[in-house]
């Protein structure tokens, strides 16, 4: 991750297990009403949803979600974060327990498409 301003290096991402040596990010989306969240979607299948502001581990890894196909794209559902995207206070309200606001669909090579809920 770089800084937005100087562009320098601040901080970095990596799952060390052994699915993701060499295993190349393919697609990523930042959640619309917390930017310091972001998903990720990886070359083998895997999904890395993780915090930018606590980079060094993930908030949760989905693995068998697209087995063995490369993520092609990746976003966050357009009612995350409650009914919609300018009620910011409610989202911090509420949005924390509420499952639809961490909904985000991946689509594959094989044109799989999966909803999937963290």
């Amino acid at each position: 991750m770089f800084g937005r301003e100087n562009e320098d290096e601040y901080d970095s991402f990596t799952d060390k297990s052994k699915e993701f040596l060499g295993n190349a990010v393919t697609a990523i989306d930042v959640h619309p009403l917390r930017p310091e969240y972001a998903v990720l979607g990886y070359e083998r299948g895997q999904l890395v949803l993780f915090d930018a502001t606590e980079p060094k581990k993930s908030i949760k890894t989905i693995k068998d979600s697209h087995p063995g196909s490369c993520i092609k794209d990746i976003r966050f559902c357009a009612w995350a974060g409650g009914k919609s995207a300018d009620k910011q206070d409610e989202f911090n309200a509420t949005g924390e327990d509420d499952p639809k606001a961490w909904m985000f669909v991946s689509i594959d090579n094989l044109g799989r498409v999966v909803l999937n809920t963290v």
